[in-house]
């Protein structure tokens, strides 16, 4: 019996879909909400200073901001070829 997972018999995995240029914009603004929660917390709990917290936030805001001017087509070949250079196993 074979497993959905595979495209055919010769069980060669399918290609995983990349997300959307939207789906990443999306999880990189869920991603800025859950930290700027979090990194309160720990700034409170001086597990953290103000400085590092801006630094990450700052980090992350640029990433976002390279993602938004690239246009998808741009932004999917990008993928492709990281995910082509990738040496680590997926965890999913």
């Amino acid at each position: 019996m074979a497993c959905a997972k595979y495209a055919n018999p010769n069980l060669t995995p399918m290609p995983k879909p990349f997300p959307t240029k939207h789906d990443i914009l999306s999880e990189i603004d869920r991603e800025l909400a859950m930290r700027k929660q979090v990194y309160a917390q720990q700034i409170r709990w001086k597990k953290m200073t103000r400085r590092q917290a801006d630094e990450q936030m700052e980090r992350l805001k640029a990433a976002r901001s390279v993602i938004a001017y690239l246009d998808a087509d741009n932004l999917e070949r990008m993928l492709w070829e990281m995910d082509a250079n990738l040496q680590t196993p997926s965890l999913f």
